[in-house]
C-alpha cells in the first residue's frame, strides 16, 4: 500500500483543482492587501485618508501611542506590511503632549526588532517647523518624509513598492485566498504564523524548515475551521466534547456519515467527495506524524517512517490540501450560514441504527 501512496496523494490534489496553483496567481491580482499599522495622536481626523487607502487595497490600523503601537507591532510581527509614523505622537500616555520622542521610541524599536523580520516604515507629518527642518532631516539620518497634506499618494504608492520585496508580504499576497480565512470572521488566527512559514520554505525564501514540528499545526488548523463550523451548525455539538474538537468525528459528521459511538448523523453530506477524501488522508498522516492519541473511529492509522519524515514534501503537499480545505469552508460557510437551518440536518440515531452501522462489514 505504501508505494502508492504518493500517487493516491497526488491524485487527490489534482483531482480536486485541475489549474489549482494557477487560481493562486490569479488572485495575487484580485485579492492583495496591505496591512499597515498606523501610530499618530490625531488618527481620527485623517478618516478620508484611512479611506482613501482603504481603496488602495491597504488596510491601515491606527493607534495614538507609541506603546500601544508597538505592542501590537510585536504582537503579530508576521503580518504587517508597514509602520507609518507621525513625527510627533504620544510615547506612552495620551495625557501626555505629543513630541518627536513618541516617533523615536517607535524607530528604535522597529529596528531592534529588524533582526526578527525587517518590515519598512515610514514617517509622515504636517508640523511646518519640521517640514522646512533640516535637523528634523538628521534626526531621521537622512530617510524621506511625507508631508501629510501633500504626499499621501506618493506615500501609498511607495508602502506598495517596499512592502511588494518583503518575503512574508510577497506569500501572504499571492495565498490572499487562503490567509484572509485567518480572521476572526471566519476561523481565527490559530495556526496561521506556521502556514506562513511552511509556505516561506516551500517558496524558497526561507532555510529548509524542520517538517516534524509542523504536522500538529496542520491538525489545529483544522481543528479551528472545525470550531468554527460548529458555530453556525454545520459540526455537531458532539462532535466537540468538553471544549475538546473530535476531529475524526467532525470530518466524519460534515460528510454525512453516521457516529455510532455518540449517535448522530447528518442528514445532508456537507463537503462534496473530494474535500472528503483529502480531510480523511490529511487525518490519516497527521494523526501517525503527530503522534497524537485521537479516537478516529473510521480513520485509519498510518505509520510513518523516519525517512518519510525527513524530507518536506510530503509536509507541503499536505499544506495545500489545508489551504485547499480552507478555501472551501469559506465559500460554503458564506453561502450556508444560515445556523437553524444547518441543525435542522442534524438527526439522532436509534441504538439499533447505530449497531447497524457499528456492526456493518468494513473495507479494508
Amino acid at each position: 500500500m505504501r508505494e502508492h501512496r504518493a500517487a493516491f496523494f497526488l491524485l487527490q490534489i489534482y483531482k480536486c483543482h485541475p489549474n489549482y496553483f494557477d487560481t493562486f496567481v490569479q488572485n495575487t491580482i484580485q485579492m492583495r492587501k496591505y496591512a499597515v499599522l498606523l501610530i499618530d495622536d490625531l488618527w481620527e481626523e485623517q478618516q478620508a485618508f484611512l479611506a482613501y487607502a482603504e481603496q488602495e487595497n491597504i488596510i491601515i490600523t491606527p493607534f495614538k501611542t507609541s506603546k500601544d503601537g508597538m505592542n501590537a507591532f510585536e504582537e503579530k510581527l508576521d503580518i504587517w506590511d508597514a509602520v507609518i509614523l507621525d513625527a510627533t505622537v504620544f510615547l506612552e500616555s495620551e495625557d501626555e503632549v505629543a513630541s518627536t520622542r513618541g516617533m523615536s521610541a517607535s524607530i528604535r524599536r522597529i529596528t531592534e526588532l529588524s533582526s526578527e523580520r525587517y518590515v519598512p516604515y515610514f514617517v509622515y507629518t504636517d508640523q511646518p517647523d519640521l517640514l522646512n527642518n533640516p535637523l528634523f532631516g538628521d534626526m531621521l539620518e537622512g530617510k524621506k518624509y511625507y508631508n501629510k497634506v501633500k504626499d499621501l499618494s506618493a506615500l501609498l504608492r511607495d508602502i506598495k513598492s517596499m512592502a511588494d520585496m518583503l518575503p512574508e508580504s510577497q506569500i501572504r499576497h499571492k495565498y490572499a485566498d487562503v490567509f484572509e480565512v485567518f480572521s476572526k470572521e471566519w476561523i481565527g488566527d490559530v495556526g496561521e504564523e506556521e502556514l506562513l512559514e511552511i509556505l516561506l520554505s516551500m517558496e524558497e525564501k526561507v532555510p529548509t524548515i524542520n517538517p516534524k514540528t509542523y504536522f500538529t499545526q496542520l491538525r489545529r488548523i483544522l481543528e479551528s475551521m472545525f470550531r468554527a463550523a460548529n458555530r453556525i451548525g454545520l459540526v455537531h455539538d458532539k462532535c466537540i466534547r468538553n471544549g475538546n474538537v473530535n476531529l475524526a468525528d467532525c470530518s466524519l459528521f460534515l460528510t454525512g456519515k453516521p457516529l455510532s459511538r455518540v449517535r448522530i448523523k447528518c442528514a445532508v453530506s456537507h463537503f462534496p467527495p473530494t474535500i472528503a477524501d483529502n480531510v480523511r488522508y490529511l487525518l490519516t498522516i497527521t494523526n501517525e506524524a503527530s503522534h497524537t492519541s485521537e479516537d478516529s473511529a473510521g480513520i485509519k492509522t498510518m505509520e510513518l517512517s523516519e525517512e518519510e519524515m525527513n524530507t518536506p514534501y510530503l509536509l507541503y503537499g499536505l499544506t495545500f490540501i489545508v489551504c485547499d480545505v480552507l478555501v472551501w469552508y469559506r465559500q460554503y460557510a458564506d453561502k450556508n450560514a444560515d445556523v437553524a437551518q444547518n441543525r435542522s440536518y442534524w438527526m439522532d440515531l436509534s441504538e439499533e441504527e447505530a449497531n447497524q452501522w457499528r456492526n456493518r462489514p468494513r473495507r479494508e
